[in-house]
């Protein structure tokens, strides 16, 4: 049935309900509008703020890749590894060890690997930190008590860092696995690599402590690899048990120190034959004197040893020195006069053509040196004849130290002499017992004759108040003569004084105006050690 066409009037009323709703969506949207568009610009605006942010990473982001910086690394992050691995040298000398029994060993390396993951690459990549072994044995070390309440073993000693007596526990299963795992050592030869090794053993009791023949084999299986030996002992027969393993494998070995201690009175002959055969050992320090019947059993290589420090008898002198006379550089000679060193015959003349520096505690036997070319000369003790050596080795003196010499008579005498007249650097104590010889010292140097090239001065500090005001004035007139001398005379440009407080008001003001000339004036309170420090 088809459907009937509404009425006109019908079609109407629905055409304006039609518009009015028309009209009122459309009022709508007028009032909307002005919202919309802000926040249209309110969207546009954050897209531009987005953009920029963006494009201000994409410029970080290629400077980066360009050129990487660190800025924003901590300070201790931005070191190079190079400068690392050089502190971390400081940290391996001085020595952070862990005590195995009675034993010690350094566990600075190790330490350092715990510290941060970079700190650990750099330490496992500087094989020097690696190369450097120090095993120490004390024979005061008390053993461990078990404590049968606690079933600990308690070990009480004096710490003289905190002045207390301390008690160590310690669990009776703990053992040397747990607190130094015998492969550690093997792990360090690992990590030093084909590193030279710097070796130091220390031994004063072999006692009771633990895998000690352990750790000495193995370091004696790479004795192939040492470059510095340092053996300190006085233990019993053991210890020379590794000496079959190391000789004739001294390939690298260039600075032997050797210490016996006072109480050791056996050694087997082995053990001074086996430095005969290291090819490149330039240096020996015997520190401390060796037993009667050592020096003739002492080998060592022949024309080969550059620097010589001895401490012991004339024998054993003159059954080392001659033997490098082509080589010697440096030689340290503290002589013990005993009387088999007194019935021995000192050759005619041992010349040492290319020794330029010789320190001496006395030269008792040494009349028979002849040194051409020395340059230091640094004597201590009671000296004698080294006034005839000096004239005998026609040689030209740059630096002298008399800082600790008994005797100065003819010293003074040969300050005039040719030998003398290089000397650039003079050290001399004049202390308070010393009076006379401190006049004439000091009138010598007011002479422009005695010591033309003198360019150092140091007068060292065991002088006090018992000095009268006149000394004090000699020295200062002494000083100011050598630096009012004319400019194409004038050599002195430095010197060293006592603390201030030993000389008077009025000298110590003197002494401030030539430094304000221009002289080098300084307190003996800046340096302690040796005079190839201050020159």
């Amino acid at each position: 049935m088809a459907e009937l066409p509404l009425p006109v009037s019908d079609l109407l009323a629905l055409v304006e309900d039609r518009l009015t709703s028309l009209e009122t969506e459309y009022q709508d949207i007028e009032r909307m509008l002005p919202g919309l568009r802000m926040e249209v610009w309110r969207m546009e605006k954050k897209a531009k703020q987005l953009l920029g942010a963006i494009a201000e990473c994409n410029t970080q982001i290629s400077d980066l890749t360009d050129e990487p910086t660190i800025f924003s690394l901590a300070p201790i992050r931005r070191v190079p590894p190079e400068i690392l691995c050089e502190i971390f040298q400081w940290a391996v000398v001085d020595g952070y060890t862990r005590k195995v029994s009675q034993w010690v060993a350094p566990t600075a390396p190790w330490k350092l690997t715990h510290i941060c993951r970079a700190w650990r690459d750099v330490t496992r990549g500087c094989v020097r930190l690696w190369a450097i072994f120090n095993i120490t044995v004390w024979n005061d070390i008390p053993e461990y008590v078990h404590d049968e309440d606690t079933g600990m073993y308690i070990q009480e000693y004096y710490d003289p860092v905190t002045d207390m007596q301390v008690k160590h526990y310690c669990d009776p299963t703990v053992t040397m696995s747990t607190c130094f795992p015998p492969d550690a050592l093997e792990a360090q030869l690992q990590l030093s690599q084909h590193a030279d090794l710097e070796i130091e053993i220390n031994i004063a009791d072999w006692g009771q402590a633990l895998h000690l023949s352990e750790a000495l084999f193995t370091l004696a299986g790479q004795s192939h690899r040492w470059s510095r030996l340092t053996f300190k002992w006085a233990a019993p027969f053991e210890i020379f048990s590794l000496l079959p393993e190391i000789k004739g494998r001294l390939g690298r070995l260039q600075y032997l120190e050797l210490e016996p201690r006072m109480e050791c009175d056996y050694w087997p002959i082995e053990f001074a034959e086996i430095f005969s055969l290291a090819p490149r050992l330039r240096e020996i320090d015997i520190t401390t004197p060796f037993p009667e019947d050592f020096p003739s059993s002492l080998s060592l290589p022949e024309q080969q040893l550059t620097h010589v420090r001895l401490h012991g008898p004339l024998d054993l002198v003159l059954a080392i020195l001659p033997l490098q006379k082509h080589t010697l550089v440096d030689v340290v000679i503290r002589l013990i006069e005993s009387e088999e060193s007194s019935s021995v015959d000192p050759p005619v003349a041992v010349e040492l053509p290319y020794l330029k520096r010789l320190s001496l505690t006395n030269d008792w036997g040494c009349e028979c040196l002849v040194l051409p070319r020395l340059q230091s000369l640094e004597l201590a003790g009671h000296i004698i004849n080294t006034p005839a050596i000096l004239d005998r080795s026609q040689c030209h003196l740059q630096t002298l130290d008399l800082s600790y010499c008994d005797t100065y008579t003819d010293i003074v005498s040969s300050m005039k002499s040719p030998h003398t007249c290089s000397l650039s650097h003079l050290r001399v104590d004049l202390g308070y017992d010393r009076e006379d010889f401190a006049k004439t010292i000091l009138r010598a140097l007011n002479s422009s004759d005695v010591l033309p090239k003198l360019a150092s001065l140091d007068l060292r500090a065991s002088m006090n108040r018992k000095f009268r005001e006149d000394v004090h004035i000699m020295i200062y007139d002494a000083i100011e003569y050598r630096w009012n001398l004319p400019t194409h005379n004038r050599t002195l440009v430095k010197i060293r004084l006592s603390p201030d407080n030993v000389f008077s008001d009025d000298v110590r003001r003197r002494f401030q105006r030539l430094g304000m000339e221009g002289l080098d004036v300084n307190d003996l309170q800046e340096y302690k050690s040796g005079i190839h420090d201050w020159i």
